[in-house]
């Protein structure tokens, strides 16, 4: 099985999207044993459709999966289990990784090519300079006490 995921949502989303989209297909057929499942981060909403068109081309099965609760749309793509040459059409496609912007090459949208985004290097022991890695840490809230401050950051109030 092949789950695409949008990775332009924030993760905890890509996560239920993905959940969402697998229990769509384990629904609706037998699944006898357990298949190999391999997930695939795609850029944007775009991405997504054109991975939803060649999955149709080639005659794939698949769910897609539209979040209706948060104004999200269409999340997430799970495939029918797949045998390897089945697989074939979809070897182009590289795994999810977390704090990635892409996951594919081919389908980088041109603002991340024009912005330097690609083949990013890093070195081990040096600060993550990933703009959805920061917007990640920028977005979690640690819970604390009222008048703690636990994380030692000099917070303000406007």
């Amino acid at each position: 099985m092949y789950i695409f995921v949008r990775q332009d949502i924030p993760i905890e989303h890509q996560i239920v999207q993905t959940n969402h989209a697998t229990l769509t297909v384990a629904s609706t057929r037998i699944v006898l044993g357990i298949p190999n499942i391999v997930l695939i981060g795609l850029p944007d909403i775009h991405a997504l459709k054109r991975a939803a068109a060649k999955l149709s081309a080639h005659g794939i099965e698949h769910s897609e999966w539209h979040e209706p609760d948060f104004d999200l749309g269409f999340t997430a793509i799970t495939t029918e289990p797949l045998d390897e040459d089945r697989k074939r059409p979809l070897a182009n496609y590289k795994l999810w990784r977390f704090h990635s912007p892409v996951a594919q090459l081919a389908e980088q949208p041109a603002n991340l090519k024009s912005r330097g985004m690609m083949n990013v290097r890093r070195v081990p022991g040096e600060p993550i300079q990933d703009p959805v890695a920061q917007s990640a840490e920028q977005r979690i809230l640690i819970p604390c006490r009222e008048g703690s401050n636990p994380s030692g950051v000099s917070i303000s109030s406007a």
